[in-house]
């Protein structure tokens, strides 16, 4: 019988370690089902509210179907395309990233997919664990993070994801941990972070790291319609400080008044 634990435990392998060690992660499946999936969690899923979910007419065909990028030089509107992964980040058009990173995503028997306004399902990487990436966030510092998914919608995007977390060293043994989907600014101000796992154990990260599922959000039109791209990762962060904060809301409102 499949389940999340019995996915991630039959294709995992050993951790690359990285440095900066504290603040490294490597995940699993991602569960999204709401106990859909057996052994998934009730109360995960991925929701729009008050609109819909934009799919692409070329796009690929399943949930966890990335486009291709020479598919997105004939058709440029393929780049907003929804779709579910486990990368480093969303296929671009050239010469931007390609997607060439993911080594293969398969979706849980069970899932029941993408509805016009919903996701119910979960995911995982095939034949591995996959390594968060280091990337430099402004005002932050570097971050560790995992690309999960982008969803074009033109509502509300409300979720919250269960996953197989790995620390340095623990894999094959593997955490589950459970969030809410929040923005930058939510997390600033102190939602979203997750810092023990979902039977109340600690992350060895913490007290200075805790983890987030993050959706990086931005406004695309896409024939005369105006829609909402969430790009979702799940990131190690350092907890921010008053003085992180500070610049964060004051980066915020100065490119607030750019944009203006």
């Amino acid at each position: 019988m499949f389940t999340i634990r019995s996915i991630v435990a039959s294709v995992a392998i050993g951790c690359c370690p990285l440095v900066a060690a504290a603040q490294q992660f490597s995940i699993g499946a991602v569960d999204a089902s709401n106990g859909t999936v057996v052994g998934g969690v009730v109360g995960t899923g991925i929701d729009i509210v008050g609109g819909t979910i934009y799919q692409d007419p070329a796009q690929t065909l399943g949930a966890t179907g990335e486009p291709l990028q020479v598919g997105i030089g004939l058709e440029p509107y393929l780049e907003f395309d929804t779709y579910l992964t486990i990368d480093t980040g969303p296929v671009e058009a050239a010469p931007g990233y390609n997607g060439a990173d993911v080594t293969g995503v398969f979706e849980a028997p069970g899932s029941s997919g993408f509805t016009s306004a919903s996701y119910r399902g979960s995911w995982a990487p095939f034949p591995s664990f996959v390594d968060a990436v280091a990337n430099t966030k402004p005002g932050v510092g570097s971050v560790w993070e995992i690309f999960l998914g982008r969803i074009t919608h033109t509502g509300t995007l409300q979720g919250t994801l269960d996953v197989a977390f790995a620390e340095p060293g623990e894999q094959p043994n593997f955490k589950q941990i459970t969030g809410d989907l929040v923005t930058e600014s939510e997390f600033s101000a102190g939602l979203g972070r997750i810092s023990s796992d979902s039977l109340g154990n600690p992350l060895a990260m913490s007290p200075t790291h805790v983890v987030s599922f993050i959706k990086k959000e931005f406004q695309h039109d896409i024939n005369g319609t105006t829609y909402t791209v969430s790009d979702i990762y799940i990131q190690s962060l350092p907890i921010p400080g008053p003085g992180v904060m500070g610049l964060v809301l004051l980066s915020g409102a100065y490119a607030s008044r750019r944009r203006r």
